[in-house]
Parts: structure tokens; C-alpha cells; sequence
């Protein structure tokens, strides 16, 4: 069961088409949208319950490695 929730949580927060992965921690995924100028924060709620819930914060992109770890 585990096994199946963390291939489920893998395919939802893996990396989106033209994204560029910065950060992935045990419930977040940080990526970096060039194009558009920001960066896309992805975040799971309740990962133990079976109705996990994921949450994206889009924000200004940052402009240094400084920056990207304040996300972080």
C-alpha cells in the first residue's frame, strides 16, 4: 500500500513539460518556469491519509541561488 501512494505521489509531482526541477523534498517540489518568469511550488497535504491533497503556489521567480533556498 505505501508503495502504491509513493508511485501515485511521484506521477502527480513529477517534473511538468518545460519545468525545470529545483528541489524536491519528502512533501514539496520546487520547479522553475523560465518562460513565464516564475516559479511553481507543488505541495502535498495529509501524504498518510488516503485522500492526499496537492496544492501548487505559483511565485515570482528568483533571481539568485539565495533566493530559490527561501522557498525552499
Amino acid at each position: 500500500m505505501a508503495e502504491k501512494g509513493e508511485q501515485q505521489l511521484n506521477r502527480i509531482l513529477a517534473p511538468i513539460e518545460g519545468l525545470r526541477k529545483i528541489a524536491r523534498g519528502e512533501y514539496y517540489v520546487i520547479h522553475d518556469d523560465p518562460s513565464k518568469e516564475r516559479a511553481i511550488v507543488m505541495v502535498e497535504f495529509h501524504p498518510k491519509k488516503r485522500a492526499t491533497q496537492i496544492t501548487t503556489i505559483k511565485l515570482r521567480r528568483p533571481r539568485t541561488k539565495l533566493g530559490w533556498k527561501a522557498i525552499q
